[in-house]
């Protein structure tokens, strides 16, 4: 890959000779905020720790495929977008993709290095409105089926009440003019009552989302 190539990817481009760092792009020195002069002959264990302070998460994260791959040696597999943890210079880490590639001279190692905090922030949030969607529907669910019991206790009602109206008629038409001026209005209270409740409970039955009253 020529310079030229390297000095204008987005992707961190890393170049190691028996380990260590011998060219580091633009790209790698904004991803990880260390001058090419910085990290040249260090480590790679500087920008992907296989042993940190926090007790381990970042190092977990790259210690079970990138790390063997980068470290020269006979065996060599080649790592394909990788996810583990880079650690700036500031001491934050971040996720990444690594890519290792094994360059046929003189024992060196190409390591390409993609900052994946956008995507995984958007992974994230994606996971978050899936979520949410879950628990809306899950509420829905609840209601849809709280209104159904409504709709039933309330078409229950119906009968009894209708049934509560007769009754009051046939009374008053059987007592006739027994039916003195101390009862008549209780009679009356009665009816408007059941009245009342029907129109309640009619109200209900128009309310709840495909049912008719029939």
């Amino acid at each position: 890959m020529t310079q030229a190539i390297a000095t204008h990817v987005a992707d961190g481009i890393i170049t190691l000779h028996q380990g260590q760092i011998e060219t580091f792009n633009s790209a790698a020195t904004q991803m990880f905020g260390y001058e090419p002069a910085e990290v040249k002959g260090k480590e790679i264990s500087l920008l992907l720790p296989l042993a940190d302070e926090d007790g381990g998460a970042i190092a977990q994260s790259n210690s079970t495929q990138i790390a063997p791959q980068i470290m020269t040696g006979k065996l060599f597999q080649p790592v394909r977008q990788q996810r583990g943890m880079g650690k700036h210079k500031a001491g934050t880490p971040f996720p990444i993709e690594v890519s290792v590639s094994d360059i046929p001279v003189n024992d060196r190692r190409l390591v390409v290095i993609h900052d994946i905090t956008a995507k995984e922030q958007a992974e994230a949030e994606l996971k978050r409105q899936s979520n949410e969607l879950n628990r809306l529907n899950t509420a829905l669910s609840k209601t849809k089926s709280e209104l159904q019991s409504v709709y039933v206790a309330c078409y229950d009602l119906k009968s009894p009440l209708q049934a509560i109206a007769h009754l009051s008629k046939w009374i008053e038409a059987d007592l006739n003019n027994w039916v003195v001026e101390e009862t008549q209005p209780q009679m009356n209270l009665l009816r408007e009552r059941v009245d009342r409740m029907e129109g309640l409970i009619h109200g209900i039955l128009q309310q709840t989302p495909g049912k008719d009253e029939g």
